[in-house]
């Protein structure tokens, strides 16, 4: 599946979505804030524009994922956006991140910060430089479970030591199904 992200209110598409969630910053729980705003939509086929289009991957929770989105409702989400290290390629960036899933700089993320489901979206190949070589997500159900991985991340997290990912931003989201 494609998806396509946007900070705010994403651009027209010729052809329409198979799903849209609208995801509010809860600014908070997101001290580098991007925007008050990220909508993802999944697309068959790559959508003509957009600020972020990327193939996702699913790594864990597809049931779970599947169950959400016929429920809807609001839900929560922890985002990251990344650029790769120094010296790395976009190509071995992304077979050396497909790897990298449940860990951070080589520490294993434990059960209570994992969340419900895990997706890795990895952008396309590009006609031009995208903003973010790496995007996740993570989902939860409830706002205590994200804030516990928030909180894991504080003090695990070291932006400087990881030899696989630069610069990182984090957010986290109140999501909600739009349109299905």
């Amino acid at each position: 599946m494609i998806t396509r992200i946007t900070f705010g209110a994403p651009p027209p598409a010729a052809v329409p979505p198979v799903r849209t969630a609208r995801g509010e910053v809860l600014v908070e729980l997101s001290p580098d804030a991007l925007a008050e705003v990220v909508t993802v939509e999944w697309f068959e086929t790559p959508p003509a524009e957009g600020e972020i289009l990327a193939e996702q991957h699913v790594v864990r929770g597809a049931g779970w994922l599947e169950a959400r989105w016929r429920d809807g409702g609001p839900r929560y989400k922890h985002m990251a956006f990344a650029r790769r290290a120094e010296g790395l390629t976009a190509a071995e960036f992304a077979t050396r991140w497909r790897s990298h899933a449940g860990t951070v700089g080589g520490v294993p993320i434990p059960d209570e910060a994992k969340g419900c489901a895990y997706a890795q979206d990895h952008p396309l190949p590009r006609v031009r430089e995208w903003p973010f070589d790496a995007v996740n997500e993570v989902w939860f159900d409830s706002l205590d479970a994200v804030r516990r991985r928030v909180e894991w991340f504080a003090q695990n997290h070291d932006p400087g030591g990881d030899a696989l990912f630069g610069p990182s931003r984090f957010l986290v989201v109140r999501e909600t199904v739009v349109d299905e």
